[in-house]
């Protein structure tokens, strides 16, 4: 069973319903993309939500601020900010979206921000579990990135979980060509069967 949004994609071997889409402008895009895409999943235990997720990059931002000879670019923080204020914007419209979702739900996606980021924090650090920071081992970065031979691994892609489902495991995968690592998580359901 597939649903598709743009770039965003569910696969489930269980049945799938199609719920709400959300899409945003990007910076240097011309087009808005796909950053929410929900679905129903028909479990035997019950239905469960899950959303695929994919929020806007700071790359933009702090690449305006960024300068070969000076190494920053005071001038240009209006930029970083305005791009900043974005990314919270559309962060914020994705979780009032989901928050009328009722019952069980599994958000999973590149939300290109660490979980020590204000725009997590303030968005998605109440209402959800992170399945890496409850059951995870390691960093658990899914990117690296950084200048030249400098490489930074972040977690910028997360699995996150709200009303009753637990998290059992949590674990980046092999490299597999991406851009980004696999993330993997095993989530305990415990849904009422619907009469």
């Amino acid at each position: 069973h597939m649903v598709r949004e743009g770039g965003l994609v569910v696969l489930s071997r269980f049945p799938l319903r199609r719920g709400e889409a959300l899409h945003a402008l990007r910076t240097n895009h011309k087009w808005p993309r796909a950053s929410l895409l929900h679905c129903r999943i028909a479990l035997p235990q019950g239905d469960v939500q899950f959303a695929s997720v994919h929020l806007p990059s700071p790359r933009f931002g702090l690449q305006a601020v960024l300068d070969r000879r000076t190494i920053l670019k005071p001038s240009r923080c209006d930029l970083l900010e305005s791009e900043t204020q974005h990314r919270r914007r559309v962060a914020q419209d994705v979780s009032t979206v989901l928050a009328g979702i009722p019952g069980p739900l599994v958000v999973a996606g590149d939300l290109n921000m660490p979980v020590d980021s204000t725009i997590y924090r303030s968005v998605w650090g109440k209402e959800y579990v992170n399945a890496f920071s409850r059951a995870g081992l390691g960093y658990g970065w899914t990117v690296q990135g950084g200048p030249r031979k400098l490489k930074i691994g972040v977690r910028v892609d997360h699995v996150l979980v709200r009303n009753g489902l637990g998290v059992l495991l949590c674990e980046t995968g092999p490299d597999v060509g991406s851009d980004h690592r696999p993330l993997v998580a095993d989530i305990a359901v415990n849904v009422s069967r619907k009469p």
